[in-house]
């Protein structure tokens, strides 16, 4: 339908948009301005121009850097939650992906934060050296497989929840947070160095 085509595209320009924010992105349907995003020098600034003004009082800003990884993003805290993940946008090199790994981390971070089977706003980029990084298991690009899963499911999780700042956060363990790592990243049946040596064989 011409519903479904629009969301395909609205989809399609909110990721470009939010990647490429010193670009100005109009988004048109039936000859109507549905979107006018002028270039943008921050991440913010691009937010409150997609979404709705006043839920930049809602969000809280993630900047973590640390040698080879690097993240950043717009976090909403407890108060602005919706009924389904849609509004969770995660970003690996630029590259819009859907990563378990990631999400799950992210999730986990808000568990003790926001009611259950609700979900936050996030939009989440994390910068990493490629060559931690497989951007080439998926034929769309849109799945990532990680050198080091476990390493990026902790760093992620802790940065978001450093980045909520929200004193009614309850410390999970390291064991717990290790073993929802692996249950996560373990059911591909895949390890990064085992696949890249199969594709080389």
């Amino acid at each position: 339908s011409s519903q479904t085509e629009y969301f395909y595209c609205y989809d399609l320009f909110l990721n470009f948009a939010l990647i490429h924010r010193d670009k100005r992105w109009v988004l048109k349907k039936d000859g109507k301005v549905m979107f006018d995003l002028p270039a943008s020098s921050d991440l913010l600034t691009r937010f409150g121009s997609i979404f709705k003004k006043e839920w930049e009082s809602n969000v809280r800003i993630l900047d973590f850097d640390d040698k080879s990884l690097r993240m950043y993003g717009v976090l909403s805290d407890s108060s602005l939650t919706f009924g389904s993940p849609e509004n969770i946008r995660i970003f690996v090199n630029a590259r819009p992906v859907q990563d378990r790994i990631l999400k799950k981390a992210l999730i986990t971070a808000y568990e003790r934060q926001i009611a259950h089977g609700t979900y936050p706003l996030a939009l989440l980029f994390v910068d990493i050296d490629p060559e931690l990084v497989d951007v080439n298991v998926h034929p769309r690009k849109l799945e990532v497989r990680f050198a080091d899963p476990g390493s990026i499911f902790q760093a992620v999780h802790m940065a978001v929840k450093n980045a909520l700042g929200n004193e009614k956060i309850i410390d999970i363990p390291r064991e717990t947070l290790d073993k929802i790592a692996a249950s996560t990243f373990s059911r591909d049946g895949n390890n990064f160095f085992n696949y890249h040596n199969d594709r080389h064989h």
